[in-house]
């Protein structure tokens, strides 16, 4: 039921939007390196008036090039691995002032690291969330040290009830 698979779109696209209210979005629009849903949550801004302009290496398979440019965004291909698809577009975005990826993660297990070592190698800032009532990564920052904390709540529970009718539509 999401548009491009994934909620990425919803969160890029509500991210996009502030930016025109502020001001504070270059006419180049957004930019971003990713053949996964990231490309097509970018992509998807291109259906509400905001530039997008994917980056995948020249190798990347045809439907990692054709969801974006279906979505609307500039896709343009360069070197022959992620890494210099992610310098064309580092390139790009200090050239046109496109705005590139932040990427918000939620801070649990190992999940985080391994997000945030994986954007650090691009440059790409990696902000950690997590729920006010569970704040653990909070608690242990604040004293220097692994600390236990109390949950009081829990942010979603993947469980649902077979007998309950789906939450969609």
């Amino acid at each position: 039921m999401q548009h491009t698979g994934s909620f990425k779109a919803r969160g890029a696209l509500n991210f996009l939007r502030a930016h025109p209210e502020e001001g504070s979005l270059p006419e180049a629009g957004v930019t971003i390196a990713s053949g996964g849903n990231a490309s097509l949550a970018c992509a998807w801004a291109r259906r509400h008036g905001i530039r997008a302009t994917v980056f995948l290496p020249e190798t990347a398979p045809q439907v990692k090039t054709t969801r974006p440019r279906c979505l609307g965004a500039n896709v343009r291909l360069a070197g022959h691995r992620y890494a210099e698809a992610q310098t064309a577009c580092e390139d790009f975005a200090a050239a046109t002032g496109a705005l590139e990826d932040t990427v918000i993660v939620a801070v649990s297990g190992g999940l985080f690291a391994g997000v945030a070592t994986a954007a650090q190698r691009h440059s790409i800032r990696t902000i950690g969330v997590e729920p006010e009532n569970c704040r653990a990564l909070n608690a242990a920052v604040e004293a220097g040290h692994l600390v236990d904390v109390e949950v009081g709540s829990v942010a979603a529970n993947s469980s649902l009830d077979a007998s309950a009718p789906p939450p969609w539509p």
